[in-house]
């Protein structure tokens, strides 16, 4: 985990109860001493903005363990951004991977000083669009894939793969989320007792 981010998606239907699960693992994680952080992607304003938001909660909530990590993490952002699809865009688009790929490297030096793990709770991606599920998807895979990361993030499987499956119009034979996701535990069902 010190080199690398891991993914964990908490499945089980709605009302089952994924996200009581995600705040109890929160309290545990509070009280051991490693940082938990917990995003909502339904709160941003619309699809475009989901990473931005992500990067700007998770530097404001590191900002607190290092000084410096607004400046990372804002030049990481910066590195991220897109170019059109010209000749001049391609060479661009290389250089801005090869920028990327060196201001995540600043922000990994920046984690591994403040000696924790760090959880990032997504919650509710069984209650977002199509497109909005993919911009997470490609926030959990690729962008915020910090070392010692680790992301958690609870939905319905079948829901949010039917979801994407319309959205994206493929009908896959495997799940999308399978893809995305290094670990997915499913919740048991309840007995009523």
């Amino acid at each position: 985990m010190s080199n690398s981010s891991y993914s964990v998606g908490i499945c089980g239907e709605w009302g089952l109860g994924k996200s009581s699960f995600l705040n109890l693992f929160k309290k545990q994680v509070e009280a051991s001493g490693d940082i938990c952080i917990k995003f909502c992607p339904r709160s941003s304003k619309d699809v475009s903005c989901i990473q931005e938001d992500f990067f700007k909660l998770y530097a404001q909530c590191l900002r607190r363990y290092h000084s410096g990590m607004g400046d990372l993490i804002e030049n990481y952002v910066q590195s991220l951004s897109l170019v059109e699809n010209s000749w001049y865009g391609k060479i661009a688009l290389l250089w801005t991977q090869i920028c990327s790929h060196n201001q995540i490297g600043h922000v990994n030096i920046a984690i591994k000083k403040i000696k924790r793990r760090i959880y990032v709770i997504v919650e509710d991606l069984d209650r977002l669009t199509g497109e909005e599920i993919v911009e997470v998807f490609k926030l959990v895979d690729k962008n915020g894939g910090f070392n010692n990361t680790i992301f958690l993030t609870a939905y319905d499987k079948k829901y949010i793969n039917s979801v994407l499956r319309a959205f994206l119009n493929h009908d896959a034979a495997t799940d999308f989320s399978d893809k995305y996701f290094n670990y997915e535990y499913s919740l048991p069902s309840q007995s009523p007792n």
